[in-house]
């Protein structure tokens, strides 16, 4: 049966506007995935974040974000192209019935799958290019730069863009000529009527399931290290995932068959229909749910972790910078130390300003490993599992945090800068003694900057501190036997004062030091700043296309749900049923379908919490009480946009299975 190629783009042409109603939606999830992969694709190649302060950070977060979004897109695309494919098998029936064969029927899908194509490539990319210079404007206010003007046109990200979409719709041409070569005609005209024979209780699944899930929540719940709790984080949320999956699959089913056996429960018509019509396709149904309870869970994690970052920023940049100038210096005596300070006095003089506040301590610095309340020095420690002390005296703390703490032979103050410490005693290096925790510390701003756990401890007096530091097994050079000093000033001056004072303090060091240097919190602000807001604003990002993606999927499903009960609601109103109960049955039916994903996206949130403070808390970011709030926040609007896409969705539900 030849035809000219005309008559397959028309046709094609006809199948999309007849269906308009699931083609639609399928175009639109076309065109914003496109615009949403142009815009961060242009925000990662734009030259104007080159010459800016935190370029390299910044670069970095957003390419990340570009390999989150493509895996996503690719993901999210295929899946929401398999429940088109499946309302459209009982048309693809009908043509094979009227003389179009499987390779006829492969070349509408062709020109069908071209059109969305260019559809979605044109319309997405110029909507991207409007949005991109918005956004591009936002993140640099963000970051506390001056927008630029002019318009950036990436070629390289039209280019990786066009080369995305072609792989993405190619895969979803292969698919669905897989899916009709592997179909029998009459399966075909039958389309999703076909029934399905009644699942099986995978108990095995469903308690793997159970321990999977139970293994992730223990993980956030019982680890109280940060360095820790940061390296098992991604452990416990593969075993959340993966859990979620097998529960809403396995699982479900495993609870419908018990609610199915109390015949209390099941001999009720609603629950009779509604327990009975999720039985039949629960294997989609709770895939679907699975996929849904996921995304909000990302986008309720993502938007309340890296806004309350982002509304915390000045507390972090006080502890990483707890002073405007801070000097570290080692190889140098107490007397030298002195000398140090009133020059740095005199320069501060000299630019007309007073000394404001100002904080010092000498001590050492040990590279331990802990077991239990024991610090053993380790010279191997380093990153994640090192375990820092700086031990000072008492004299230096007590002037420095304007206190006057005091100490019983044999015991020593204890401040855990990430954790709460909750031990009497603390063996350090062999030697005992008596803890008495503090919940404040002259902190040491480059302390604050490693990923290890940092502990200042507080000895009665220098001598203490200098026996320390004599016993230090050899760590890298003979440099870390010695006590280094930390000096932080205050000023009451002006940002152009701050910056001459800086640059005055630059000039000092002596040739008696064995190093020194010298930072600036303002100098370091634009760095924060970069790092801060580009993963808000990343996060953000990621949060808004992952609720897309959760509309669209919980529109698809309810489209797809609705087709496939109107039959079995029609059987039940014409055995007795009125128009009523069938109506209860469908709100039955659908709360559940909806809210379920949402209460265990809640039960996952509440139970990350406590990994995610001790995560939060390396990056300096400790207040729990705004955490709490952004993600209560964040919960309180997402909820009511999910309340609001059931309401249109149940309306559509409704419509379609009491047509």
């Amino acid at each position: 049966m030849k035809m000219s190629k005309g008559f397959y783009r028309q046709l094609a042409k006809t199948n999309m506007k007849k269906n308009g109603k699931i083609y639609a939606p399928y175009i639109l999830s076309v065109i914003a995935a496109v615009a949403m992969f142009y815009i961060i694709q242009s925000l990662a190649l734009n030259p104007g974040f080159e010459n800016m302060l935190g370029f390299n950070t910044m670069n970095s977060i957003l390419t990340f974000a570009c390999w989150v979004v493509r895996i996503f897109l690719v993901i999210f695309l295929l899946y929401t192209n398999s429940f088109l494919i499946k309302q459209r098998r009982k048309e693809f029936g009908v043509y094979h019935m009227l003389g179009l064969e499987k390779k006829h029927l492969a070349i509408t899908l062709f020109w069908e799958s071209l059109g969305v194509l260019a559809i979605g490539l044109f319309a997405g990319i110029l909507f991207g290019m409007l949005l991109d210079k918005l956004l591009y404007a936002v993140l640099i206010r963000m970051l506390g730069f001056s927008v630029p003007l002019g318009f950036f046109v990436s070629p390289l990200a039209i280019g990786r863009t066009v080369l995305l979409f072609v792989v993405i719709m190619a895969l979803n041409y292969f698919y669905d000529i897989a899916q009709i070569h592997a179909t029998s005609p009459i399966e075909l005209l039958h389309g999703t009527d076909m029934g399905e024979k009644e699942p099986r209780a995978k108990w095995l699944l469903a308690i793997l399931g159970f321990i999977l899930l139970a293994t992730g929540y223990t993980i956030s719940l019982k680890i109280e290290d940060p360095v820790s709790a940061t390296a098992m984080f991604f452990v416990a949320v593969l075993c959340v995932i993966f859990g979620t999956y097998l529960l809403f699959t396995a699982g479900s089913i495993a609870l419908l068959k018990l609610l199915k056996k109390k015949k209390s429960f099941y001999y009720k018509t609603n629950h009779f229909v509604s327990v009975s019509g999720m039985m039949y396709r629960m294997k989609q149904n709770a895939v679907g749910l699975a996929h849904i309870c996921v995304l909000s869970t990302m986008v309720l994690v993502m938007i309340s972790t890296t806004s309350s970052m982002i509304f915390s920023m000045h507390d972090i940049l006080y502890t990483r910078y707890p002073m405007q100038n801070m000097c570290y210096v080692s190889g140098t005596s107490r007397s030298d130390d002195q000398k140090m300070i009133e020059a740095i006095h005199q320069m501060a003089k000299e630019t007309g300003c007073d000394v404001k506040d100002e904080i010092y301590a000498r001590g050492c610095i040990i590279y331990t490993r802990r077991q239990g309340n024991a610090f053993e020095a380790d010279a191997t420690a380093m990153g994640m599992s090192a375990k820092i002390l700086f031990c000072i005296n008492l004299e230096d703390y007590n002037k420095s945090m304007h206190t006057k703490e005091t100490l019983e032979p044999g015991e020593v103050l204890v401040y855990a800068a990430h954790e709460h410490y909750g031990k009497d005693t603390i063996e350090i290096m062999g030697q005992d003694y008596r803890a008495k925790e503090v919940k404040k510390a002259p902190c040491n701003g480059i302390l604050a900057s490693y990923m290890s756990s940092e502990y200042y401890i507080v000895f009665p007096d220098e001598a203490a501190v200098e026996q320390i530091a004599e016993h230090i097994p050899y760590q890298y050079d003979d440099s870390f036997n010695e006590l280094r000093s930390y000096y932080g000033i205050d000023i009451d001056g002006n940002a152009d004062q701050q910056w001459e004072l800086y640059k005055k303090i630059q000039t000092y060091p002596s040739a008696n030091m064995s190093s020194f240097s010298v930072e600036n919190r303002k100098v370091n602000e634009k760095a924060i700043n970069a790092l801060y807001g580009g993963l808000f604003f990343t996060g953000a990002f990621l949060g808004v296309l992952f609720l897309i993606a959760t509309v669209l999927i919980i529109y698809y499903k309810q489209l797809s749900e609705g087709y496939d009960d109107r039959k079995r609601f029609h059987i039940m109103q014409q055995v007795g049923m009125t128009h009523e109960e069938v109506s209860s049955a469908i709100r039955s039916q659908v709360l559940t379908v909806f809210f379920l994903p949402l209460v265990t996206a809640c039960i996952h949130t509440c139970f990350a919490f406590p990994i995610i403070c001790r995560m939060l808390s390396l990056f300096n970011m400790r207040n729990t009480t705004l955490l709490v709030a952004c993600m209560v926040g964040c919960f309180v609007v997402f909820g009511i946009i999910y309340v609001l896409v059931y309401l249109m969705t149940a309306r559509t539900y409704n419509r379609i299975v009491q047509e």
